[in-house]
């Protein structure tokens, strides 16, 4: 869903720190002219280790790009929802070392979550390929987060 959030970037802005990029929020919207406004947010979850690493975020940043590129506006899916989350929280609370494997089962997760079951080695770079055949272009955050991986 698209919103406004009018004001957000003035100085004194209260709910400019609740609406920070990742951070999960329960907000409340009116009906604007050309589009809704949300009038109030209060943020449940910051995701603060995510926002604290290269690497973590790098990886996070392909699954909200793909995600932003397939996803219909207005469409409630409650698996995609639940995907995104337990996603965040388990990069959240994971360790630097472990964001590769980590990175690879959420791919795999995601494919599954999406409706494609591909027969493909998970643990190869194939399922990068797949998923910009599925997006229908080169996935940019892809190069940042291997770049940030070495």
């Amino acid at each position: 869903m698209r919103a406004m959030a009018r004001g957000v970037c003035k100085p004194t802005s209260v709910q400019s720190m609740h609406l920070e990029l990742l951070n999960a929020v329960e907000f409340e919207v009116i009906q604007g002219k050309s589009m809704p406004i949300i009038s109030s947010a209060v943020m449940s979850r910051q995701h603060r280790d995510v926002k604290d690493s290269l690497l973590k975020l790098a990886a996070v940043q392909f699954f909200t790009e793909v995600l932003d590129k397939i996803a219909f506006e207005n469409e409630k899916d409650v698996h995609l929802w639940e995907f995104l989350n337990t996603m965040l929280i388990d990069f959240d609370t994971s360790s630097s070392d472990g964001v590769l494997p980590l990175f690879r089962k959420h791919q795999a997760e995601f494919l599954k979550v999406l409706g494609y079951k591909p027969e493909i080695d998970l643990q190869h770079s194939a399922l990068d390929d797949f998923f910009e055949y599925i997006v229908g272009r080169k996935i940019t955050s892809l190069s940042f987060f291997y770049s940030v991986l070495q």
